[in-house]
């Protein structure tokens, strides 16, 4: 067994090159775990990171947690200003519905899931 190690990380958990199934954190392989050919296709794969000797890699883990997090917390933050610009939108509605110049009156607030620009003129 070799003294010398390098480090795989693949993009994915589980991702397979080679015969083996490669986690999402850092992992050492002794440099004679796989043949140079091996080692070729591992280095050549755009789903595996490898970090040669010495090289080691900035706590991807972490970072991915906290970056799920991010993802998280902005998706939430998207539907919520969906939601709301859905709601400006049919108040808009209601209000251009009901006034004497929307071209009828009675407006359907309903209708809001159309395109914002559906009032016609432009006063």
């Amino acid at each position: 067994m070799s003294d010398k190690t390098i480090t795989i990380v693949a993009k994915k958990d589980g991702w397979r090159r080679c015969g083996t199934a490669h986690p999402a954190t850092p992992t050492q392989h002794a440099a004679d775990a796989f043949t140079k050919e091996e080692w070729d296709r591992i280095k050549a794969d755009p789903m595996l990171i490898v970090y040669g000797e010495g090289q080691a890699p900035a706590a991807p883990a972490a970072d991915v947690t906290a970056l799920r997090k991010q993802v998280e917390d902005l998706t939430a933050e998207n539907a919520a200003l969906k939601k709301r610009v859905a709601d400006l939108e049919e108040q808009r509605a209601d209000k251009t519905g009901s006034s004497p110049d929307a071209g009828g009156g009675g407006g359907n607030a309903k209708a809001a899931g159309a395109p914002s620009g559906r009032k016609g003129g432009g006063k």
